[in-house]
């Protein structure tokens, strides 16, 4: 089944395994193949490229979305039935078509016509017709490999989760809505056509799937300089021209704006990926700790990270760009480039020869399975490492094969002792993330930040843990502001934009080429206090009202989607526009009411208009809806606080710290309030717990400290001292307070 890339939101970790989606439109709606923006349809091309347009008509591309025809259903619409947590959803066919009998947006079953078929293999979906111009994809898929390989059966995307209507992954709910998730991707020459005021759309396209001109571009001017007649064009009318030098260095690129998880601000075909795309960071919960794939990324962010992008290699070196399949099968691939002789060895593999762990792939681009049968392999073709597994908690490639965890890593030291020996940088990166920043660690970072052959998308990440509190480290962040890498300074901006004093930095940056540094200055900018817009110039003035004006318009463009409408409201409540902000969540809840961030989001903008009772009202159907979330729970405890109910309040503190350890404020403030109410050896429980595991947090680890000191357990309290000197540079502070806590040990002894 082909990957797409996607207009991504807020973090519902499986949807980004589900939404594999082709653009469609309604019969009464087709437009014809040529449009105002110069987009013929593929089939102009047939004439003069034949040999390639039979390829394409081949390719999982051209099937990406098709009618409902008996020559494109595959799966089995002879009155079949399956059962899903009590759901009987049964499929057969009639002479006007294919049909579905299946529990719809209210949970009664009723019967929907297929219209589409989505994607082909191994997996097929089923496009459903909804009101307001919706496309929803059928979460009950077809697989269509071989029987003997478990395929050819109805089978559901979520088997153990119990989907039900009033779930965010419903298949009528806009999770699985084509129009915002998926059309630009598995069509060609889409237009949207999203109304706000009707929540509805009426989205055209020029092409039902990946075309011809989804690659090349709008034809227009490229047919008429086919047809002679002395018209005169640049580069035979195509934009891009695929065949010029420059234009093959720029391929990953041209390839990203699909394969990609990004937010789309553009959709221009001869502009760069990176003027026109927001790409997902290097960062947890979409990749590992080691830039390994976790949820469904669709591969580009994988291959920046690769040593073979570092080195030039594209795209169609390893797969033909018309039929979309690899151009050969197992080692052959490789060896195109890489020498057999020193690496399709058992020398280097050490493994059998007619092994699985023979195959380069295996090992160094090992496969994660999505949408529960279809495997994607990683691209960012490294080394595997699994000595670092276990620390790391990462996937090892060697695990696919082997069970003996201790014996792969004993293996693997012997056979490769200096790759062994070497640094990784996910090993500082993995232990800030997870216990806190340590001289050590910090110190291991900037190793890897300062080295040349670091990958500039993994120097973004290890600039984004790099605390602003050590004055040794600041002026690292405040040099990658400005430095030559777009990378580096989307990694530095994310830890100084809420430091407000460094927020005078970013005003250089609204002139950026890169539209995710714009874009990312913009809205920090607007947090600017009220003294550093007054020493603001005219000129920069003027630039920052245009480049607020941007910001906000290209938010805009994407009012159908739930993630532009959560950071459009976040930079209304940074600009003290709380009308806007409120208009912003609603508009986010229109679209998925089961939207977390923007219910407790809206909640808190209710709190500063003083609107309590309705803030308590949103807090309290958060909590019905995901209970299991500790940020819900997190904060209607402070709402409770607010309201002076200290019970209340305790218990769901209590509950937000066992929903989400790995979240320390909530442990920290859960901690504090016991303290004040007198709960003390509860207060230091808490913090005990969570130290072991944020053990360099610096609030726990000061809050333990003077808790403890009150408490006169000072050989505790000093035990905690040795992890503060580890956790800051602050050695004089430091000092001052085990003298301190030293001072009072022995006062007491002579008393």
């Amino acid at each position: 089944m082909l990957t797409s890339g996607m207009i991504y939101y807020e973090s519902m970790n499986k949807l980004t395994c589900i939404l594999l989606c082709a653009v469609i439109v309604t019969a009464c709606e087709r437009p014809p193949p040529q449009n105002a923006r110069g987009y013929m349809g593929s089939e102009s091309c047939q004439q003069c490229h034949a040999d390639i347009y039979q390829k394409w008509r081949q390719s999982h591309h051209f099937a990406a979305m098709q009618e409902a025809t008996p020559d494109t259903v595959l799966g089995n619409f002879d009155n079949q039935i399956f059962v899903y947590n009590g759901i009987k959803s049964e499929f057969y066919r009639r002479k006007e078509g294919y049909f579905v009998r299946t529990d719809g947006d209210d949970g009664e079953l009723a019967e929907f016509q297929v219209h589409y078929t989505f994607g082909v293999y191994p997996l097929q979906q089923y496009l459903i017709v909804q009101d307001g111009g919706r496309y929803q994809a059928l979460s009950i898929a077809w697989d269509s490999r071989r029987r003997k390989d478990g395929g050819q059966r109805w089978f559901h995307l979520y088997p153990d989760d119990k989907i039900t209507h009033h779930s965010a992954l419903h298949w009528t709910r806009h999770a699985q809505n084509w129009n915002t998730n998926c059309a630009e991707c598995h069509s060609t020459g889409v237009e949207k056509n999203y109304d706000v005021k009707s929540h509805s759309y009426r989205t055209t396209w020029t092409d039902i799937n990946v075309g011809c001109e989804a690659c090349h571009g709008p034809g227009q001017q490229h047919i008429q300089w086919a047809q002679g007649d002395g018209y005169r064009t640049p580069h035979k009318g195509l934009l891009p021209q695929m065949t010029a030098q420059k234009q093959l260095a720029d391929e990953p690129s041209r390839c990203a704006t699909c394969h990609s998880l990004r937010m789309a601000w553009g959709w221009e075909t001869d502009v760069a990926f990176d003027a026109q795309n927001e790409l997902q960071p290097i960062a947890p919960p979409h990749y590992f700790a080691d830039g390994q794939i976790h949820e469904e990324v669709y591969v580009y962010g994988s291959f920046l990270q690769s040593a073979m992008h570092s080195a030039g290699v594209k795209c169609s070196d390893c797969h033909d760009p018309h039929t979309a399949q690899v151009k050969e099968t197992n080692n052959a691939l490789c060896v195109q480039c890489h020498d057999a002789d020193a690496y399709a060895t058992a020398r280097h593999h050490h493994h059998n020869l007619n092994s699985a762990g023979a195959v380069c792939v295996s090992c160094h681009s090992p496969a994660r399975t999505y949408m529960q049968i279809d495997d994607r392999r990683d691209h960012q073709f490294s080394v595997p490492r699994p000595d670092l597994s276990a620390t790391l908690e990462t996937p090892s490639a060697c695990a696919q094969c082997h069970d003996r965890q201790q014996w792969v890593v004993e293996n693997f030291k012997r056979w490769y002792p200096q790759r062994a020996a070497q640094g990784h940088y996910a090993v500082p990166l993995h232990r800030i993330r997870t216990a806190g920043a340590t001289s050590s660690t910090i110190a291991a970072v900037r190793h890897f930040i300062t080295q040349p052959h670091t990958n500039p998308i993994i120097r973004s990440s290890l600039l984004s843990v790099l605390p602003v509190n050590w004055s040794s480290v600041t002026p690292d962040l405040i040099s990658a502001v400005q430095s030559d890498s777009a990378w580096s300074r989307i990694g530095a901006m994310r830890q100084l934009g809420l430091h407000t004093q460094y927020l005078p930095l970013f005003i250089a940056l609204l002139r950026d080429d890169n539209i995710t540094v714009r874009l990312m200055a913009s809205k920090y900018l607007a947090l600017l206090s009220d003294e550093q817009q007054q020493q603001l110039s005219n000129e920069d003035r003027t630039l920052w009202d245009t480049a607020m004006a941007d910001f906000v318009s290209l938010h805009r463009q994407h009012s159908d989607s739930v993630r532009a409408n959560l950071t459009l409201g976040e930079f209304y409540v940074w600009r003290k526009d709380l009308f806007q902000a409120e208009e912003t969540y609603k508009q986010a809840l229109r679209i998925e009411r089961h939207t977390l961030t923007a219910l407790l989001n809206l909640a808190d903008v209710y709190r500063q208009q003083k609107r309590e009772k309705e803030g308590l009202s949103l807090l309290n159907e958060a909590i019905t809806i995901f209970p299991h979330a500790g940020s819900a729970h997190y904060a209607l405890a402070l709402w409770y606080v607010r309201a002076g109910q200290a019970r209340k309040a305790l218990g769901k503190l209590r509950r937000a710290t066992q929903l989400q350890p790995e979240e320390p404020q909530y442990a920290l403030v859960y901690a504090v309030a016991l303290f004040d109410h007198g709960r003390h050896n509860q207060a230091i429980e808490v913090l005990a717990t969570a130290l072991k595991r944020h053990r360099y947090n610096l609030n726990l680890l000061h809050t333990a400290i003077n808790y403890l000191e009150h408490l006169r357990l000072y050989d505790s309290a000093l035990k905690y001292v040795d992890d503060l000197r580890q956790a800051t540079p602050l050695r004089a502070q430091i000092d001052g307070i085990e003298n301190r806590i030293r001072y009072k040990m022995s006062a007491e002894r002579f008393q």
